[in-house]
């Protein structure tokens, strides 16, 4: 894998800095928290908003509950609480300042195109008196879904939305043919590559960044209209080499 790739320069002229990362357990926010940790910076912390409404416009909801475990798996403190329907920001920006408090300079965000999260989260870091680093911003949806699996992030497909994607995609590896599969239906339908638009969610289950790597042992699925989703019922952990 070649490092210099996933570095940008903006990152590595603050070295050492302790930085807290928003994390919804999909490949975008692991590999934000990734890209940080490469530049030489230190994320302890992983900030979890667990939204009750299934809809949130700001937060990832599908398997939500299970951030527990993956943040133990990679051996970072995990500051997490429950928000009900318009008091998503409003629990966010507590979450920030606990963070803060226990020595977090910075927060991480893993937004790659959204004007709507982008901007309220850089509002809240600037409010809480600290910087905001989005790594992914802007980046191609091509180049960096293809720089997310040479990263050797593991990630399966647990919800789609979209025309083209449906039940079968479940628990699939976000790997190179679905990188290619996922381009071609981009030509046709206009489907955003990296699901920035709802068309797919994924949760992590290996990574660099993982001690132990995370196998699905029960789940059920579900599938309403366009919209299917994978309902993580058990996770199995697996000691790494």
């Amino acid at each position: 894998m070649r490092l210099e790739r996933h570095i940008t320069p903006g990152h590595i002229l603050l070295l050492n800095m302790k930085l807290a990362a928003l994390y919804s357990g999909g490949k975008d926010s692991t590999y934000s928290t990734f890209i940080m940790e490469l530049s030489g910076h230190e994320v302890p912390f992983l900030v979890s908003v667990l939204p009750s409404d299934a809809d949130s416009m700001m937060f990832h909801t599908p398997n939500i509950e299970i951030v527990d475990e993956i943040a133990l798996s990679m051996r970072k403190k995990l500051i997490a609480a429950r928000a009900e329907k318009g008091e998503e920001l409003t629990v966010l920006f507590r979450l920030i300042e606990q963070a803060k408090k226990q020595g977090a300079e910075g927060i991480v965000t893993g937004a790659i195109q959204s004007d709507y999260q982008f901007t309220r989260i850089d509002m809240l870091c600037h409010e809480a008196g600290l910087r905001c680093f989005s790594p992914l911003w802007r980046k191609s949806q091509s180049l960096l879904l293809r720089d997310i699996i040479e990263a050797g992030i593991r990630a399966v497909i647990v919800a789609t939305a979209a025309e083209g994607l449906g039940v079968k995609h479940l628990g699939r590896v976000i790997d190179c043919s679905f990188a290619d599969e996922i381009e071609s239906l981009n030509r046709k339908t206009g489907v955003n590559q990296c699901g920035e638009g709802g068309e797919y969610e994924t949760i992590t289950l290996d990574s660099p960044l993982h001690r132990e790597a995370l196998t699905i042992a029960d789940y059920t699925t579900a599938t309403t209209g366009l919209s299917s989703v994978m309902r993580i019922r058990k996770l199995e952990k697996r000691k790494k080499l």
